[in-house]
């Protein structure tokens, strides 16, 4: 079946892409779908080989074919017999400019969300609540880079509605770069904070690189923003949109009374958090006011926040012996590390421990911001805090935590510390694998 919106021949695929059609079969020439993996390959797809560091998506193009692909798109100098091969310079971009093809030839609404944490969480939310009145598209998981948005554009089709899409970034331009693409008509910046900061030289550059999502919105256009931020002045000198501000301070046009642990009322109507904390009710709340943009009656978006569940690593929870864990360890960074702190803090159990790992990307600002996350970990009455990684021990002098080289002896250590209903929280960047933790 069919799902794209641009021209599905061969011939046509190829001028899009400008590229060198070779062995055309004129028997095989409508396509139904593209396709970057094999193991997710349908008939009739066009199949796109990326090349990365550790891989080249060319070694699968027999693979492909052997599966129903119709045709591929490949490197020039590709040395394939294969029927309907389209020669390009770089297969990403031909990738990139069919997904903005199909973005422009889609006539619905685009809603763009970015910022240093909390993005993912306000795309979930947003698209289970829209999803409760309309049909509505999303960027699935984290499909938020330059090769993970084209893909969630390329996925597009008339039944869809709306698109609510993430845009991520680790260095300068691509906020921009993804934004042209997105060409969103509503955005919403969450927390702005110190993440992918290796490639910045300070706070302020990150928020520049961030407000680009809403510079290219027009006077007919909206931003949804936080009034309470540090950075509402500056970000909303930055665009010419209407301004839909929310505040947990009764500052905005929506506004919204958080009860200091996981309840949340808005015009008077209340809603549960899904998890526990400020920062949640601040991600809630942005979703709420989207909701309320688009003429979502209020027990809908309660439905829609209801239904929402948190993606793998992001406060997954488990009990192991009754002993339940918390498992935040989807990504960190300074502003994600404290707000997942202090929504732990607020949970109600016998004894707590806490489990924190090094967050990367930090460049210039490591040392300074864990030392400020120690502090801060450290303020909480915790019964326990732990940091996994090679800190000078002296760091510890003044605190009650514990450091451990790795999670092996972080692991024999709980093992004997924890007893039956304790809670713990593990948090710390992907690359070091605490979810390791859950299976020792």
């Amino acid at each position: 079946m069919r799902s794209l919106m641009i021209n599905n021949q061969i011939l046509e695929l190829a001028n899009l892409c400008n590229g060198e059609l070779i062995n055309y079969n004129q028997e095989k020439e409508n396509f139904d779908s593209i396709c970057i993996d094999t193991r997710k390959m349908n008939r009739n797809s066009v199949f796109i080989p990326l090349i990365g560091k550790n891989f080249d998506g060319h070694d699968f193009v027999d693979e492909a074919f052997s599966k129903g692909a119709l045709a591929a798109i490949v490197k020039k100098d590709f040395k394939g017999k294969n029927k309907n091969l389209i020669k390009v310079k770089d297969t990403l971009e031909a990738l990139q400019i069919i997904a903005f093809s199909n973005r422009c030839n889609w006539n619905g609404v685009c809603v763009g969300i970015t910022g240093s944490a909390g993005k993912t969480t306000v795309k979930e939310l947003c698209h289970h609540i829209v999803s409760t009145t309309y049909s509505s598209h999303k960027n699935f998981g984290n499909f938020n880079n330059h090769i993970g948005l084209p893909i969630t554009l390329i996925d597009l089709n008339e039944s869809h509605k709306y698109l609510i899409a993430e845009i991520g970034m680790n260095q300068p331009g691509e906020i921009k770069f993804l934004s042209n693409f997105l060409q969103p008509e509503i955005s919403i910046i969450t927390e702005i904070g110190l993440a992918h900061a290796e490639n910045f030289n300070s706070l302020e550059d990150i928020a520049y690189e961030k407000s680009a999502i809403i510079r290219h919105l027009t006077t007919n256009n909206t931003s949804i923003l936080d009034i309470d931020s540090s950075w509402y002045s500056f970000l909303k000198k930055q665009t010419q949109s209407k301004i839909l501000s929310v505040s947990l301070n009764n500052n905005g046009s929506i506004n919204g009374l958080y009860n200091g642990y996981d309840k949340l009322k808005v015009e008077g109507y209340n809603y549960q958090l899904p998890i526990p904390g400020r920062f949640m009710a601040k991600n809630v709340l942005k979703s709420i006011a989207l909701g309320k943009f688009l003429g979502i009656d209020n027990d809908k978006i309660n439905e829609g926040i209801s239904s929402y569940k948190p993606l793998k690593y992001r406060w997954e929870k488990k009990v192991i012996n009754k002993v339940t864990w918390i498992n935040d360890a989807y990504n960190a960074n300074p502003l994600s590390m404290n707000s997942s702190i202090e929504a732990f803090s607020k949970i109600k159990s016998k004894r707590k421990c806490v489990v924190i790992g090094t967050m990367h990307e930090l460049g210039k600002f490591t040392q300074s911001e864990h030392i400020k996350l120690f502090k801060y970990v450290d303020s909480f009455d915790f019964d326990m805090w732990i940091v996994i990684g090679n800190w000078d021990i002296d760091i510890f002098d003044f605190k009650k935590g514990k450091c451990f080289k790795n999670i092996e002896t972080a692991s024999e250590f709980l093992n004997d510390w924890t007893n039956p209903d304790d809670y713990i929280f593990i948090k710390a960047s992907r690359s070091e694998k605490f979810e390791e933790f859950l299976n020792n």
